[in-house]
């Protein structure tokens, strides 16, 4: 099964003319771009800033305490 998929995608791939081949290497590699920016550097900023939210937060729960 998987042989017969990869034979009929280098099939396609032979087929295709190099200015194809090179709009779909560009249109893949911009999609894993933002597949990584969305899946894992937006989220890890945003956690970043709820920390630092949270850090002020309870620098000045402590402030208070004192």
């Amino acid at each position: 099964m998987r042989n017969a998929v990869t034979t009929q995608w280098h099939h396609y791939w032979l087929s295709i003319t190099p200015r194809e081949r090179w709009q779909l290497m560009l249109a893949g590699s911009a999609l894993v771009l933002a597949a990584c920016y969305f899946l894992l550097w937006q989220p890890w900023q945003q956690r970043s800033e709820q920390w630092q939210r949270t850090l002020v937060r309870e620098q000045q729960t402590v402030s208070w305490l004192r």
